[in-house]
């Protein structure tokens, strides 16, 4: 086994590094990235926080209504939430202040490092370059990809962003050192920290599990007896992620198998008299195209440039007689002929499944570490490559650098230019410290407060969001999961709600024949409080309604009769 390198990091690159970190804390207090769509992840919180005795993820609390916890079935034996409603419950503080910026704000400081560390196992000299370039192309990519550049600064209070750019890369770097000095310490430390990808993400299960093949593939000994015995301790530490894996599938398959009853009495009797719902176009989540690598990517240009850095740093290696030549060039075309592949993506997307895995396969490239040790390498090796061209050693040794450094800075400078108009959109001068919309959150928590277990509450789409991020007593008629096809409700019962839902966001556009059919529907829904944006005094007497509050966008109204 190869001996480590334990050469003590320079002065100057631990506080280049601190200086990043700090930067990456400050750019996601002022990215402007909301959470309007995965909210369903806070509502675990919620919902342990109003009910710290009953077991853990229990009770659903988006609609409120004694209904078993279907999503959280999708993502079963998730800890990020736990970790963080612990904490909430025992400081007094508020859940959404530890979930949107203290715990963000902690571990988005180990990115660089963990990044730097990986870098430094292959190119030493040149690790710190390729962390700053990784960390700098990713801020400039973080605009309207699926991939790292999204899940990274706009979104890294999510658990899919701490698994792409922290938990991988974690278990990435574990498995080198694991594979490289063959000691029991690391291998369980690689399985700490696949459980800790599981524990972040669902998703986590199965992308730790082909990084860190990936990785035991590449940085073990190529002999047939060492890789095989490195992949078997490899599977053994990851059985308790092979374990939750196949409870997960048992628990989706359960919530398939439920049978909801109705829960809005005489439903079933008016549903010849509900014609006038579907005068409204139903609000359904955008379909995304998720069998094309070029929207995952963001667009054709962002897959290119990492692909090209990539090819490069495999050309530029193939030509040097580095210590590290043989490990980098197997880890780089592993992974792209691995976790690039998409026709393996599609395969498994069509016979294991879930249908997500088509683009969620490719989150198993860690990105932030394949763009840093590929621009690592790209200077390491320049020189070589230069000298292998052309036979004057002058023009290597004169150029060769200065050209490498040339073409990365002009890859940021593109990336930089490309993405200008959406990054001013993504960052302002102004701290957000909860990334979620600020006058939806506002309304939704005065609802809240104002509201009892007799009330039913029907919102504008924003706000709808909002309500089971925190911990209420009235019921809810819809929010984002209702369209996820659980079997929450009957059909018939599921389809009048998006109905309805459908109508509310519309409401400052139906005629007082709409209204009036509008307000038989609050009545069989047993609607006691709608939160909108203002609406005319004309309105709010057709309705029955009297305004409690009002706020900055939304007014919340008291249903007072039908």
């Amino acid at each position: 086994m190869q001996e480590l390198k334990t050469k003590e990091m320079p002065p100057a690159h631990v506080f280049a590094l601190s200086v990043t970190s700090a930067t990456l804390i400050l750019l996601y207090l002022l990215s402007t990235a909301t959470n309007a769509d995965d909210t369903h992840f806070v509502s675990y919180i919620a919902g342990l926080l109003k009910h710290p005795d009953a077991p853990l993820f229990s009770v659903d609390v988006i609609f409120n209504q004694s209904l078993p916890n279907h999503i959280f079935s999708l993502n079963l034996g998730q800890s990020w939430e736990l970790i963080i409603a612990t904490m909430s419950y025992y400081t007094g503080t508020n859940h959404l202040f530890w979930y949107y910026t203290l715990a963000p704000c902690v571990l988005i400081a180990f990115v660089p490092w963990v990044t730097y560390a990986f870098i430094s196992q292959l190119s030493p000299r040149y690790a710190l370059i390729g962390t700053l370039f990784s960390l700098c192309f990713l801020v400039l990519w973080s605009t309207h990809n699926h991939m790292h550049g999204f899940f990274f600064i706009p979104r890294f209070f999510q658990g899919k962003a701490l698994l792409l750019m922290l938990f991988v890369p974690l278990t990435c770097y574990l498995v080198f050192l694991w594979c490289r000095t063959n000691l029991l310490r690391y291998l369980l430390a690689t399985g700490t920290a696949m459980i800790a990808c599981g524990g972040v993400s669902s998703t986590g299960f199965y992308i730790s599990g082909i990084a860190a093949g990936v990785s035991v593939l590449a940085f073990s000994s190529w002999r047939i007896q060492t890789v095989i015995k490195n992949l078997t301790l490899l599977a053994i530490v990851s059985l308790p992620n092979l374990t939750m894996l196949i409870v997960v599938k048992n628990a989706i398959a359960n919530v398939e198998a439920y049978s909801p009853t109705l829960s809005i009495e005489g439903l079933n009797y008016l549903s010849n008299n509900l014609s006038y719902l579907n005068q409204i176009p139903l609000s359904e989540p955008v379909k995304r195209p998720i069998s094309s690598m070029y929207w995952l990517f963001g667009d054709h240009y962002s897959l290119f440039i990492i692909l090209v850095l990539l090819f490069s740093a495999l050309l530029f290696t193939y030509t040097s007689k580095s210590s590290t030549r043989q490990l980098s060039l197997r880890w780089l075309c592993l992974i792209f002929i691995l976790c690039f592949s998409h026709p393996l993506a599609s395969f498994l997307g069509s016979t294991v499944g879930p249908g997500n895995l088509i683009w969620r396969f490719h989150w198993s490239i860690p990105l932030s570490l394949v763009l840093g040790v590929s621009a690592a390498l790209i200077i390491q090796h320049s020189s070589a490559f230069f000298n292998f061209i052309f036979s004057s050693d002058l023009i290597a040794k004169k150029y060769a650098k200065v050209l490498s450094y040339t073409v990365l800075l002009g890859i940021t400078a593109l990336m930089m230019v490309l993405n200008s108009g959406l990054l001013q959109q993504k960052y302002s001068t102004r701290v957000s410290p909860q990334k979620v919309p600020s006058y939806a959150m506002n309304a939704a928590s005065e609802a809240v407060k104002m509201t009892s277990p007799n009330d039913i509450i029907i919102a504008s789409y924003l706000v709808a969001q909002m309500l089971p991020m925190l911990p209420r007593e009235a019921t809810l008629i819809a929010s984002r999961p209702l369209y996820w096809q659980q079997p929450y409700f009957t059909s018939d019962e599921t389809m009048f709600r998006k109905q309805l839902q459908a109508l509310t966001d519309n409401i400052q556009l139906l005629t007082p024949e709409q209204l009036n059919d509008y307000k038989t529907s609050l009545k069989l829904a047993g609607v006691t409080v709608l939160i909108t944006t203002p609406l005319s005094k004309e309105t709010e007497e057709l309705l029955s309604l009297k305004a409690l509050r009002s706020l900055e966008a939304y007014t919340i109204y008291k249903v007072t009769e039908y």
